[in-house]
């Protein structure tokens, strides 16, 4: 009698609870997607931080009023903690997006 061949098992590999258990080869947690998870437009709506799309319309209005010769994206980062009255410096890349999309359609 010849067995096929397999490549060895690691230790523990193959041995969960749900085939002994008797479920077959049931996962051993339950498979989701990302899509199942309800999402908030931004993860930081959670924490009491501005949303992106507060934050995008409070730039629009600092673009169109501002001097773009003198004004900086630190500074329009800066007025944006100062109305928000928050840190918003873990969204910086973010951020930097949004001016650069206002800046664009403002030209």
């Amino acid at each position: 009698m010849s067995r096929p061949y397999s490549p060895a098992m690691s230790q523990g590999q193959g041995r969960f609870l749900g085939s002994q258990a008797g479920f077959g080869n049931a996962p051993s947690r339950p498979v989701t997607g990302y899509l199942d998870v309800a999402q908030s437009s931004s993860p930081f709506e959670d924490l009491g931080a501005p949303s992106d799309a507060e934050l995008e319309a409070t730039i629009n209005g600092l673009v169109k009023e501002a001097d773009l010769n003198t004004l900086t994206k630190r500074e329009i980062r800066q007025r944006l903690e100062d109305h928000f009255a928050t840190d918003l410096s873990s969204r910086k890349a973010a951020i930097n997006a949004m001016i650069e999309r206002a800046l664009f359609a403002r030209t």
